[in-house]
């Protein structure tokens, strides 16, 4: 349908190959294109679902390293490069469970906190309905 709708807007039916004039109301479907693009998404998928590794934007490479200074995934260009030099650099999969290991630290006194406000909650909610 979207093909039909820009056909409209366009005013004029042209081959979309040698851009000749048409005037054919309906047009075969583009199978190469139509494959290709289906190929495209169909490997897309195989690589998100199997858990490929993410590319640095900057040079296609996996991100392998984790820099603590910028606390961001770099690769191993990355890590060479001045932006980079003299930055304390771990194996990704070490800073993570780091990271994980901070925020669990991080997360006990919030829990804590959370536990608390329930029970006044409670209370409160207990009070309202003993002096109705």
């Amino acid at each position: 349908m979207e093909s039909e709708q820009f056909w409209e807007s366009k005013g004029h039916r042209e081959c979309p190959y040698c851009r000749r004039k048409c005037s054919k109301e309906e047009y075969p479907l583009n199978m190469a294109l139509r494959n290709l693009c289906e190929t495209f998404l169909q490997e897309t998928s195989q690589r998100a679902s199997a858990g490929s590794e993410v590319l640095c934007s900057l040079h296609s490479e996996k991100l392998k390293l984790f820099c603590l200074e910028d606390k961001q995934p770099v690769c191993l260009v990355c890590r060479d490069s001045r932006k980079h030099k003299n930055h304390t650099i771990s194996p990704i999969d070490e800073a993570a469970i780091d990271r994980k290991e901070e925020l669990k630290i991080k997360l006990q006194p919030l829990q804590k906190k959370l536990k608390t406000f329930e029970e006044v909650k409670l209370i409160c909610d207990q009070t309202a309905a003993h002096v109705k």
